[in-house]
């Protein structure tokens, strides 16, 4: 299996490691936005907003929720924790491809995330485990009020994960439409070093 060589020199000496990824197969979702008919929506790039953050503390990451919240009027954000100090958040709120871009840019979310969403203008969060790593786990909600659209699916799909009992109050911040979609869910191939 292919992997990464690193060679370095420290107090004179050369120093070398090899790291081999170990690939493993998982599933989640994508942002895009997919429309279950053309007249309920303009058709064009449309999208939900994932952010994936890896070494933020969980108060550090709610203040920089609840700013994007209120900077871009993106809705309940419903937040999954992966790891220690790592998250996945979710906004069924519907955004244009511009201001995905700006959403991404001020999000201070991995590097990687926003590097894969510019090339290939869509994102996928891990749904299930990978290798020993369990699934993303369901940690809160934040609520925050929105005209903007949602998508109904992204929105079924985060409140199935939640299990959570009482929704009305999440769906009472929704004061836009709910666009009927589809999800696209998706098997991949993700890589943890070892």
């Amino acid at each position: 299996m292919a992997g990464i060589g690193v060679r370095g020199e420290f107090a004179g000496r050369t120093y070398g490691f090899w790291v081999s990824p170990k690939a493993f197969k998982t599933e989640g979702i994508t942002n895009r936005v997919i429309p279950t008919h053309l007249a309920d929506y303009e058709m064009k790039e449309l999208f939900t907003t994932f952010l994936d953050y890896d070494g933020i503390s969980f108060e550090n990451l709610k203040e920089m929720i609840t700013e994007l919240q209120y900077n871009y009027n993106l809705g309940t954000a419903f937040i999954f924790k992966t790891q220690e100090d790592s998250f996945h958040v979710i906004f069924p709120t519907i955004t244009s491809l511009q201001t995905q871009l700006n959403i991404l840019a001020a999000s201070e979310c991995d590097s990687e995330f926003i590097n894969y969403f510019m090339r290939f203008k869509e994102r996928t969060l891990r749904t299930e485990g990978k290798g020993t790593q369990l699934a993303p786990e369901f940690v809160c909600v934040l609520l925050s009020h929105t005209h903007r659209a949602v998508s109904a699916a992204h929105l079924c799909f985060v409140i199935g994960k939640s299990k959570m009992k009482a929704v009305k109050p999440i769906l009472e911040t929704y004061n836009g439409s709910a666009v009927n979609t589809r999800l696209q869910a998706v098997q991949y191939y993700t890589t943890k070093y070892l």
